[in-house]
C-alpha cells in the first residue's frame, strides 16, 4: 500500500503558495508605484517643453525688437525688404516653438507608454502569482486525499502491475 501523503508536506505547499501570492502583489504594488512616477515624468516632460517652448520665444521677440530698433536707428523704415526680414524670422521663431513642443510632446507619450507597460506587468505578476497559488493549492488538495482508484478496487487491482 502507497504511503499516505505528509500533512507536513501540504503545509509546505500552501506556504509556498501564500509565498506566491505575496510575491505577485509585491511585484504588482513596486509596478504601480513605478508607473505612476513614469506618469510624472511625462507630466514634467510636457511643463519642460513648453517652458522652453516659452523661453525661445521670449528670445525671438527680443531679438525682432531689437533688430527693428536698429532698423528704425539706421534710418531704414520697416516696410519692404526689412519687414520681410522680420516676418520671417517670425515664422521660423514660431516653426521652432511647435518643434520644441511636438518634441516634448513625444518624449510624454513615449514615458507614458512605458508607464502603461509597467502597469501591464505589474498585473501579470499579480496574475502569476494567484494562479501559481490556486495551482499549488489544487496540488496540495489532491496530495492530501491521495490518489484516486475506480470504486470496488483495490489500490493493488486498479494498477497494472506484471508479474
Amino acid at each position: 500500500m502507497p504511503a499516505s501523503p505528509s500533512p507536513v508536506a501540504g503545509v509546505g505547499e500552501v506556504i509556498a503558495a501564500g509565498l506566491d501570492v505575496v510575491s505577485g502583489v509585491t511585484s504588482y504594488l513596486a509596478a504601480q508605484e513605478s508607473a505612476s512616477v513614469q506618469q510624472g515624468r511625462a507630466g514634467m516632460m510636457i511643463a519642460e517643453a513648453n517652458a522652453n517652448a516659452q523661453r525661445y520665444a521670449l528670445q525671438a521677440q527680443q531679438y525682432q525688437a531689437e533688430q527693428s530698433v536698429m532698423y528704425l536707428a539706421s534710418g531704414v523704415k520697416l516696410s519692404g525688404s526689412p519687414l520681410d526680414v522680420l516676418d520671417t524670422e517670425r515664422q521660423l521663431a514660431q516653426q521652432n516653438i511647435d518643434a520644441i513642443q511636438r518634441r516634448g510632446a513625444m518624449e510624454a507619450s513615449d514615458e507614458s507608454m512605458l508607464a502603461a507597460d509597467t502597469k501591464m506587468k505589474g498585473d501579470a505578476a499579480l496574475m502569476g502569482g494567484i494562479t501559481s497559488a490556486i495551482g499549488m493549492g489544487a496540488m496540495s488538495a489532491g496530495n492530501l486525499t491521495g490518489p484516486s482508484t475506480p470504486t470496488g478496487m483495490s489500490n493493488s487491482e486498479g494498477m497494472n502491475s506484471t508479474g
